[in-house]
């Protein structure tokens, strides 16, 4: 289950007996952590209830503390984070039973134990399983609480995907961002490798303290929050490029490169949006809708419109010999064979 079925089912208030979040995007996991315990765990049922540790205790312990009738709160809440119970040992194999098996075909000594204590938690308890390592899906145990509990994989958001988090974010502060600071985000966000959502949320909880009285946060309040940002500064010279303003775009990367950035990551972006550029018209000439195209690419579909308009400005030759220019002087810069001109040099190549 993503991240999104998950919180759905929080909202509708079901709850299970055990639960496993893991996944890469640990501030997604953290986030339902939050909300699962808020549910279990009400009031100040939170202070007499919970019982969090950093490393797996023993099983014995384990089911003693799941067993203990619970005194001054509803309900006994586990939280078992960063649990190596579920990680997969160097040199395992699937065995017939679908169980992993290690070189010396010893079994786990504690798998068949949890999962007993898994199958036999009282109503009044509920244990949390939180995995910080990539987890062996092939366990037993894994198997069992994808059956009867609830295990929640919480993987990196692509930017085609961003917005009903931001929508949840924005709700949970009670504040709206206007439709066209909406678009500028996703805009910025597009051109990012990978999206940390940890630093996203910072940066609209900085947006409402900016329009700090007012209900909705608007185009000005973004911009004027995300100013100082890298991605910002690389996404307007990109817009640049894309329009063909070659000195508004060489002044851009000037900027760039005087403020730190490094022109590996500057080539790969550019990089990256001059192969955006070619595959909007190679998708569209094949028949692909915008909606399709945007599944392709990963980005939201109002970013193919712009990328659409964009490519129309640029020939198919122009936008390959680019891209041979840009990965030639990817390796060029690696070596040490060319300096950061390079890039000025391509800029103006791709504009003409």
């Amino acid at each position: 289950m993503n991240f999104e079925q998950a919180m759905a089912v929080i909202r509708s208030k079901q709850t299970v007996s055990v639960y496993l979040l893991f996944g890469e995007e640990t501030y997604l996991t953290s986030q339902f952590e939050q909300a699962l315990l808020a549910l279990l765990l009400p009031g100040n049922d939170m202070e007499t209830g919970l019982t969090r540790f950093d490393s797996d205790p023993s099983p014995d312990s384990l089911a003693r503390l799941l067993e203990t009738s619970p005194f001054f709160s509803a309900r006994n809440v586990v939280v078992l984070r960063g649990t190596a119970t579920f990680r997969a040992k160097k040199g395992s194999a699937p065995s017939e039973e679908g169980e992993e098996k290690t070189d010396d075909a010893k079994p786990d000594d504690n798998a068949g134990r949890l999962l007993a204590i898994c199958s036999a938690i009282p109503d009044y308890s509920h244990l949390i399983f939180i995995a910080h390592d990539k987890v062996d899906k092939r366990k037993k145990l894994f198997k069992w609480i994808e059956k009867n509990g609830l295990v929640v994989e919480a993987t990196p958001l692509k930017a085609k995907d961003i917005q009903p988090w931001i929508s949840l974010k924005m709700a949970e502060m009670d504040r709206r961002l206007a439709p066209d600071a909406l678009r500028y985000i996703l805009s910025v966000i597009s051109i990012m490798p990978q999206i940390s959502l940890a630093f996203l949320a910072g940066e609209l909880e900085k947006a409402a303290l900016y329009a700090y009285g007012r209900d909705t946060i608007s185009l000005a309040d973004v911009k004027a929050v995300l100013a100082d940002l890298p991605e910002v500064s690389a996404f307007a010279m990109l817009d640049e490029v894309c329009r063909k303003d070659t000195a508004k775009a060489v002044s851009m990367l000037h900027v760039q490169l005087s403020g730190g950035e490094y022109p590996l990551r500057l080539a790969a972006l550019l990089a990256r949006q001059i192969r955006m550029l070619w595959q909007v018209r190679i998708l569209r000439e094949q028949g692909l809708n915008n909606e399709a195209i945007a599944t392709e690419l990963g980005v939201p579909p109002f970013v193919v419109d712009k990328l659409l308009r964009q490519s129309n400005l640029f020939t198919v030759p122009s936008l390959q010999q680019g891209l041979r220019r840009l990965a030639a002087a990817d390796a060029d810069l690696k070596s040490g064979r060319a300096d950061m001109s390079v890039l000025e040099q391509i800029v103006i190549e791709i504009c003409e």
